[in-house]
């Protein structure tokens, strides 16, 4: 028996228009697939949402089956990370990126690799490295409609040069582009997909996406009140954990934003301890925590934010603090934080302090980060 999966569609944790769950829900619905993945930019939670939502509704639903994964940024361009249960550091080489998949146990698929049609973009792929990583697969057919030509391009140079699985995925980030692209496998469980990849007995196939479903994102957009432009973006993504969401802007060249909204505490400050100290590593050396939407810090809150601060100079950088909350500051006031850390009340007013090396676009990029 031969089954479709599509393994690399993206949700609102990045720069998807769409919950998990609705994602789930579309695919068990509207579609013909047996296995998916969601691979956001740069987080694993979105994959997790939508697996918890499968695996508690699974006995309801049809056969389906949700790989967690996610679309990691290296240096030289975007890889899958499919069978994944932790995020992938960001900004290493891709040989690296490859290396720390491999070592969760996961495969790795190198995402459009020859794209170029999208230049002021975060839209990039590894291109000819295809032929020297140690990949799992390529994806050699993406719905995107500026991929009808680095889909051919793909497939050729990775049949003469590289001879890896040739893989087909939507890259989708609406509902209606999920599954146009496919890969083809024999099997229907995500056991029988990862299989057929290892042995290379997988196809790519469907079709590009053409002018009907680009309106449709269109509208949904003008519906939105966005401009009826989308692009893609893998500086924007979001982390959860019980009673907390942290959305991270990253702003080349060496600087990021933490957004959190909710309370931070023990059952969760090691959300933002782990994905600060993630983007320390990955070259982001000055980092501002926005805690103008938390209502309430503990001491093991207030620990996660020490922990960076030290982390941070350790490297040259710094932690500044935005905290508008009274109860927040005074949390701050009582352990004398407010002597170690920059304190603003406004987004604003902490872009205004920030060292000369960040970009001068930062600025007006802010403003729209937490709006």
């Amino acid at each position: 028996m031969r089954s479709k999966a599509d393994v690399h569609i993206h949700t609102t944790f990045s720069d998807g228009l769409n919950e998990p769950e609705a994602v789930v829900n579309y695919v068990l619905t509207q579609t013909d697939l047996s296995v998916i993945a969601i691979t956001d930019h740069n987080t694993i939670d979105g994959a997790r949402v939508a697996y918890d939502y499968w695996r508690r509704h699974r006995h309801d639903f049809r056969e389906l089956d949700v790989i967690m994964g996610v679309e990691v940024s290296s240096a030289q361009g975007h890889i899958l990370g499919l069978f994944l249960q932790e995020d992938i550091p960001m900004n290493m080489s891709a040989a690296d990126t490859v290396a720390a998949i491999h070592a969760q146990g996961g495969l790795a698929v190198a995402a459009h690799p020859f794209t170029h049609l999208l230049p002021f973009t975060d839209f990039h792929g590894v291109g000819r490295l295809i032929a020297e990583l140690p990949l799992d697969g390529v994806e050699a057919r993406s719905s995107v409609p500026t991929e009808l030509y680095a889909n051919w391009l793909t497939a050729w140079f990775n049949r003469r040069h590289a001879g890896h699985a040739t893989l087909g995925s939507s890259d989708a980030h609406y509902l209606t582009m999920v599954g146009k692209t496919y890969t083809w496998f024999e099997g229907r469980t995500a056991v029988d997909f990862r299989r057929a990849v290892e042995q290379k007995q997988v196809r790519d196939g469907g079709r590009v996406n053409g002018l009907i479903a680009v309106l449709q994102v269109a509208l949904h957009l003008i519906r939105r009140r966005q401009a009826p432009i989308f692009l893609p973006n893998d500086q924007h993504y979001r982390h959860a954990a019980p009673d907390l969401t942290v959305d991270v802007t990253e702003y080349r060249p060496v600087a990021a934003a933490l957004h959190c909204q909710g309370q931070l505490v023990r059952a969760n400050a090691d959300l933002l301890k782990r994905e600060g100290a993630r983007l320390l590593a990955g070259g982001r050396p000055y980092l501002l925590v926005n805690m103008t939407a938390v209502s309430f810090v503990d001491s093991a809150g207030l620990g996660a934010i020490v922990a960076l601060q030290k982390r941070a100079r350790e490297i040259g950088g710094s932690v500044s603090l935005c905290c508008a909350q009274e109860a927040v500051r005074r949390s701050l006031q009582l352990v004398r934080l407010d002597k170690v850390f920059s304190l603003y009340d406004t987004l604003e007013e902490a872009v205004g302090r920030l060292p000369q090396e960040w970009p001068a676009r930062l600025e007006a990029s802010a403003a729209r980060s937490v709006s």
